[in-house]
């Protein structure tokens, strides 16, 4: 009989604390408890699960790394690197397979850095620190300004001269 196809599964940080960090929000039950029904679930549908925990970005990205052209599918909970993660977000994208992310909570609910908010010109920080998220394949790029001698831009190009008639003046 073949190899089941593989399904890496990823937790990202602070998910190890489930079952005893905030129950009201996240539920009583442990990260060996949701693994334990992932890998139950399948195995009924014939796939093999790999379970990945990391409390580290980088954790991630090499388990990410590793599954290429080993996993067929990665399913992630990215806890804590749901807003902020980019170096895991580009190691998904990279990743051939289809990706699933998902969440115990709705992330957009949740206060982003609710201790930013406490601090005074916390909120100001906040929004500056916040990215958009872009669609896949699209990168943000942004060169750096030129700059002359002085420190101060050159001017642009020079506008072009139009010779003859203005528009509504004789020429």
């Amino acid at each position: 009989m073949p190899d089941a196809p593989l399904v890496l599964l990823l937790s990202g940080p602070n998910l190890s604390l489930l079952g005893a960090r905030e129950p009201a929000v996240y539920g009583t039950a442990t990260l060996a408890d949701h693994v334990a029904a992932a890998t139950a679930e399948a195995a009924a549908c014939g796939l093999d699960l790999e379970h990945v925990q990391g409390e580290a970005e980088a954790d991630l990205v090499r388990a990410v790394h590793g599954a290429r052209g080993r996993a067929a599918a990665i399913v992630v909970n990215p806890g804590a690197l749901t807003h902020y993660g980019w170096s895991l977000h580009d190691a998904l994208a990279a990743f051939d397979g289809p990706v699933v992310e998902l969440h115990l909570s709705n992330p957009d609910a949740r206060a982003l850095a609710p201790h930013l908010g406490d601090r005074p010109g916390g909120h100001r920080r906040h929004r500056r620190l916040r990215r958009p998220r872009l669609p896949p394949g699209h990168h943000r790029r942004r060169d750096p300004p030129l700059l002359n001698r002085s420190g101060r831009r050159p001017p642009g190009p020079a506008r072009p001269r139009v010779r003859g008639a203005r528009a509504g003046g004789a020429a």
